[in-house]
């Protein structure tokens, strides 16, 4: 067996082996490339998308989504520090931006940067709904979900199974497993979240949420509201393909929602 056989065996047993506790939700988690690999790349491939994108000019609608967005941001800072995980966030560079598009979609890149489309915006009846929806995408952040689909990915590409070697000689490649691992782009590109990844983005986002005061029940309401949009409609949401909405899935977000509500009654953010 060649050299670059035994380098992928070698960097597969060792990502396979080496162990990490996911915040808030204290999952331990093996098998994902580091946020500290993904960081770097991730922030200047949102940037790229973002600076191609057609921004929402709609002050108004700007200005809400960034003010939900940071009380989320703070939540979670606030979530991850009472869990003694203080460096977690270290390297994250928070940005809150609204797409001009119909599609029912947002995504959340490693490293902090948070894109919501109009047509997710419009489908919001509130802020508690905003919130859901973005905690959401935070909490799938927060359990580096996005790691533990690249790691699977790169497994299959053997030629891209080293992160940093896959960065310097197919940096197309890279982009590609990214964009795929946080939902971005059309369905066909899309690669669905497991519902063990959405389960858990549900519990903790529904943790994020409620310690940023807004109110937990408002994930159920959106959630079944997306389910119903799919019923009505011919066009799945995008956002509903890649996060389908069970029987199972409601259940557990019922399930969560009383320690969610404790946590709510104890937001330092409604007493501002």
């Amino acid at each position: 067996m060649n050299r670059t056989f035994y380098s992928i065996c070698i960097f597969l047993l060792f990502s396979s082996l080496a162990c990490t506790t996911v915040p808030i939700s204290g999952r331990k988690s093996t098998g994902m490339v580091s946020q500290s690999e993904m960081i770097p790349f991730s922030l200047a491939t949102y940037k790229e998308l973002i600076n191609n994108a057609e921004l929402s000019s709609n002050a108004e609608s700007v200005n809400k989504l960034r003010e939900v967005g940071s009380r989320v941001r703070d939540a979670t800072i606030m979530l991850i520090e009472d869990g003694k995980n203080n460096s977690f966030l270290d390297d994250f560079q928070w940005e809150f931006q609204l797409i001009e598009s119909e599609q029912v979609n947002a995504w959340a890149m490693p490293g902090g940067g948070i894109a919501f489309y109009r047509g997710i915006l419009a489908l919001c009846e509130n802020d508690n709904e905003i919130a859901a929806v973005m905690a959401h995408m935070v909490a799938h952040l927060v359990a580096n979900h996005a790691g533990e689909r690249m790691h699977q990915q790169l497994a299959e590409n053997f030629g891209a199974s080293i992160y940093s070697r896959a960065l310097s000689e197919n940096p197309n490649l890279t982009k590609q497993l990214l964009l795929r691992s946080v939902g971005f782009g059309s369905q066909v590109g899309m690669m669905p979240f497991t519902n063990a990844q959405v389960k858990e983005a549900d519990e903790i986002g529904l943790k994020i949420m409620a310690k940023a005061g807004y109110s937990p029940r408002a994930a159920l309401d959106f959630w079944l509201k997306l389910r119903e949009a799919d019923e009505q409609s011919s066009e799945v949401p995008t956002l509903l393909f890649t996060h389908p909405v069970t029987n199972t899935r409601i259940s557990n977000i019922n399930n969560k929602l009383p320690e969610a509500l404790v946590i709510l009654r104890d937001s330092p953010f409604l007493n501002r």
